[in-house]
């Protein structure tokens, strides 16, 4: 039988709940007010250089151990903000905390001046000439590479298509290798049910709604999940971050880029229907993109919850290239995990952090 309350619990019960609904009150104004545009950047960089929408940043350590920068970059699809997004959970400075000096490359927010980029502008033009004004900007021959998703596409298209590269390891993140298991939203243009001329407007690129509304498809019910989040979050205490927190996040998950048209035909026909990198047609211009000519270390993470790149599509890098030179990590995170959250700084950054350590030259050593 349950318990009546006391006139004074009762009293007491309801005073909480003013107390919390002007909580709510004052911090939904707070949120309101909230500039979410490019994440909360807390750390300090600089511009390296730029051309056309394409911005190269640097990130110094404030405690470099090791001679070889890192130079990091997502695909053609996100905004790169997210390996910056909050004090204490950034993904780059946890990195420069380890010792590197690391590079943002970030590709820009394309228009119909880049509608004609094809995969190939960003492999074997934009790609070279960043990591040239690395080693230039370092002072070091040798660059590790991070490449996250889309931007693991373009670091395995530029390392397996050429040799003398400056790349002396990479990382990748979440990497799309079997495009036979990708989730059921790319479908129809893998089918061949949808062209991908009916989604390219007519300036020449997929808009950055349509790449947001196709992602959506594989978790419809995120923006209630995110409202219900959120309205535990406007209860929260004023100086807790916790609204900050929300609002980058919600509002980088929905912010994406456009879709240069050139370069979405090519991912279309070369990766989703030809699975290029498994059945060996892939390629970068005239050359061919031949993943067991990698002959550098190279580490997968890869997130055993991911609903985008699901596990099944990464594994397959492990038969694809040379094993000796192959590691692979297996993580109990989703997509946005691998860079954000408590898995993140767990697990995941010190995972890649003491690879990238295991195959860079520490300067301890140098001066020893």
């Amino acid at each position: 039988m349950a318990r009546t309350l006391s006139p004074g619990e009762i009293i007491a019960g309801i005073k909480r709940e003013v107390e919390t609904a002007a909580l709510r009150a004052r911090n939904g104004i707070q949120y309101l007010a909230l500039d979410k545009s490019e994440g909360l950047q807390p750390t300090p960089r600089t511009l390296v250089a730029s051309r056309d929408k394409v911005t190269l940043w640097r990130y110094a350590s404030p405690n470099k151990r090791y001679d070889e920068p890192i130079l990091v970059f997502l695909g053609l699809v996100s905004r790169s903000y997210v390996l910056d997004l909050l004090p204490g959970k950034s993904y780059i400075n946890s990195l420069c905390e380890a010792g590197f000096d690391v590079y943002l490359l970030d590709w820009g927010q394309p228009d119909a001046a880049e509608s004609e980029n094809t995969l190939e502008t960003y492999v074997d033009f934009y790609l070279p000439r960043a990591l040239k004004i690395v080693q230039r900007e370092s002072g070091c021959k040798d660059v590790n590479v991070i490449g996250y998703c889309f931007g693991a596409i373009l670091a395995l298209m530029y390392q397996a298509s050429r040799g003398n590269s400056p790349i002396s390891s990479m990382v990748l993140m979440a990497a799309p290798v079997d495009f036979r298991h990708m989730h059921v939203h790319t479908g129809p243009l893998r089918d061949g049910m949808l062209n991908p001329d009916d989604v390219i407007n007519d300036e020449g690129f997929v808009p950055a709604d349509v790449v947001r509304r196709s992602l959506s498809v594989r978790a419809p019910t995120y923006d209630i999940a995110q409202y219900v989040n959120l309205w535990d979050k406007l209860a929260s205490k004023p100086d807790s971050g916790a609204l900050e927190a929300h609002a980058v996040m919600t509002n980088w998950v929905r912010d994406h880029v456009n879709f240069p048209g050139a370069a979405f035909r090519q991912f279309v026909t070369m990766f989703l229907q030809d699975n290029g990198f498994v059945n060996g047609t892939a390629r970068a211009g005239d050359k061919k993109i031949d993943l067991s000519r990698i002959d550098i270390p190279v580490l997968s993470v890869i997130a055993e919850r991911d609903d985008l790149i699901p596990p099944k599509v990464s594994f397959p890098l492990r038969n694809l290239m040379n094993e000796e030179l192959y590691d692979e990590v297996l993580l109990k995170a989703g997509h946005v995990g691998l860079v954000l959250g408590g898995t993140a700084q767990r697990v995941t950054i010190p995972a890649i952090a003491e690879f990238l350590q295991r195959n860079s030259t520490s300067m301890a050593e140098e001066t020893a």
